[in-house]
């Protein structure tokens, strides 16, 4: 028996389907089932297929699987050891240490115990970052560790040219892995940026880096490897997915202007974090039920790491049983879910659409951004724009219209 080819049944195209759907509705035109996300564009409860991004640009820099990462806030050496010891043990191999160290003694407190060599470990940078590069170097050297073989970076930001030349040249000498340039689209999200202008404050730091970087004497294929995204990721699951997805994609367009030698600097490093905006104080178990949505979106999307924020960390700060069950909600993700597939979002009609009209409306907003001179010279008017977003997303979720399960719909009695 031969396979059936369901020749016999006509395929129509989608804008006949389009006639048919609205002559059958009940009521009202086909556009009254359409409607407007944050970002200002239409979304289509059925999509028509649009041309999928290609698979090669969304790649991520490694093979590996999105790494748990937790945040160590301790500013006292000691008391920084032992937490970040503590949630390694439940399966954490990646950390953030948020507070900068004010010597170097400190920083080998801080770090006592730690296998740096095998983790990928992010130090937040102090007033000189040159020297706190020194000091992991150091480390290196006293370890016996190969310091081009260690992960992990140094978000430094450095704002003097020499410091900033001499950063990336210790950089370019010692390490490889080892990035030391955080870009970060965090703040946008928290101010209540729409995905739009999250895309483009990454893009146009991005961009502006390795312009320096550049004027500095290191080419693209240099720069672009001491580079590190990191975007928050909210509830608007679907949306989320392709904001990752597009930025890699939009990324690699940046990178391809700069003409590198390597396909290596198409790729970058993005790490994700859950929302801290969209925590609630109130009724905070609430709180387990939304990280669980941001962080599969995060990982979907094709984050590098991810940041789950334990449930209770907008009370104050998060206790270790909140800790454990952020690290319990990747496992379960990863393990039992098996979320471990490269890029599972592609080809999905609906994920593409909205990639494709991210894309769009980013990309425009970013030549925007260039025409303008760079970031510096168009903060003003971005920053101006994102607090108007965030100022309609306020007042959506005091009036209800934005749904905030626990806060503004279903509370707690």
């Amino acid at each position: 028996m031969s396979a059936p080819d369901f020749s016999e049944f006509p395929h129509p195209d989608y804008e006949q389907w389009l006639r048919n759907a609205s002559r059958e509705l009940a009521s009202g035109t086909w556009s009254d089932w359409q409607w407007k996300n944050e970002n200002g564009f239409e979304v289509d409860p059925y999509p028509p297929a649009v041309q999928a991004i290609p698979a090669a640009s969304v790649r991520r820099a490694t093979n590996e699987p999105c790494s748990l990462r937790h945040v160590i806030s301790e500013t006292e050496p000691a008391e920084a050891n032992r937490h970040a010891k503590a949630l390694l043990a439940t399966g954490a191999d990646a950390l953030t240490f948020t507070a900068p160290f004010t010597s170097e003694s400190a920083f080998e407190t801080a770090v006592a115990g730690i296998q740096l060599e095998i983790l990928d470990v992010v130090f937040t940078a102090g007033p000189d970052a040159v020297q706190n590069l020194r000091w992991i170097l150091n480390w290196c050297q006293s370890h016996h560790v190969d310091s081009k073989s260690l992960r992990g970076g140094l978000a430094a930001n450095p704002s003097g040219d020499e410091t900033f030349a001499e950063l990336l040249r210790l950089c370019a000498t010692h390490f490889s892995l080892f990035r030391i340039w955080d870009v970060s689209s965090v703040d946008v999200h928290e101010a209540g940026g729409n995905a739009v202008q999250e895309l483009v404050s990454a893009l146009a730091l991005g961009s502006d880096f390795l312009h320096r970087a550049d004027e500095a004497g290191f080419g693209v294929d240099a720069a672009a490897a001491m580079l590190q995204f990191r975007f928050g990721i909210s509830s608007t699951y679907f949306e989320q997915m392709a904001k990752l997805r597009t930025f890699r994609f939009l990324w690699s367009q940046v990178a391809a202007a700069f003409i590198p030698s390597h396909d290596c600097s198409y790729f970058t490093s993005v790490h994700a974090e859950t929302s801290a905006r969209q925590q609630a104080a109130e009724d905070p178990h609430n709180n387990l039920l939304r990280a669980t949505t941001q962080a599969m979106s995060a990982i979907i999307g094709g984050a590098d790491s991810i940041y789950i924020r334990p449930f209770d960390a907008a009370t104050g700060t998060p206790s270790r049983n909140a800790e454990r069950l952020a690290s319990n909600m990747y496992h379960l993700l990863m393990t039992e879910a098996q979320m471990n597939a490269a890029d599972p979002a592609a080809g999905a009609i609906y994920i593409e659409q909205l990639c494709a009209r991210l894309a769009d409306e980013a990309w425009t907003a970013f030549l925007a951004v260039e025409a303008d001179g760079g970031y510096e010279q168009a903060k003003e008017r971005l920053q101006r724009e994102i607090a108007e977003a965030g100022a309609k997303k306020q007042q959506a979720e005091r009036s209800g219209e934005k749904v905030i399960i626990g806060v503004n719909k279903y509370r707690q009695s």
